[in-house]
């Protein structure tokens, strides 16, 4: 499972953005100062200085889905958790599954399919939920009858 990124990775990445940003702006010298200045290594900030990737963005490539695509996945968990219907692992399978289908149908044709991507695995919801840690999975738990009995439209309101 993906693991989450760590708080003090979110800073750093934060950081750099940073120095990126004075760089661009002539307020940072060089490279050197700017790494300085900010705390993050010099290397690092020299390659996106060149237009490296970072890390994340280095790894969309081996992922199923693009960083939009993703979101759109995230968009659709949430009106669904919103909605009271939170989906389960294999509903998210299946909407990932119904994203790639989408990709490649205008390369398809009915009569041949050109592009064939292999079924989305067991575990990818899990990589999927730690790559996006404001969605959280929990167990639902039974309602008791007494309490749906005395829920009426009337007492939500209030």
């Amino acid at each position: 499972m993906a693991r989450k990124r760590s708080e003090k990775a979110a800073v750093w990445g934060k950081a750099i953005e940073l120095a990126l940003k004075n760089l661009r702006a002539g307020k940072c010298t060089s490279v050197n100062s700017a790494a300085k200045a900010h705390g993050v290594a010099e290397t690092t900030l020299r390659t996106r200085w060149k237009g490296g990737n970072s890390q994340a963005q280095g790894n969309e490539v081996r992922q199923l889905l693009s960083e939009n695509e993703e979101k759109a996945l995230v968009k659709w968990i949430t009106e669904l958790s919103c909605n009271g219907f939170p989906p389960r692992f294999q509903t998210i399978r299946e909407m990932a599954e119904e994203i790639r289908k989408r990709r490649v149908s205008s390369i398809n044709d009915a009569s041949i399919e050109l592009v064939q991507y292999e079924p989305i695995g067991q575990d990818w919801p899990k990589r999927f939920l730690g790559r996006h840690p404001d969605l959280e999975s929990v167990y639902a738990r039974w309602i008791e009858a007494a309490r749906m009995k005395e829920s009426t439209p009337e007492a939500i309101k209030e």
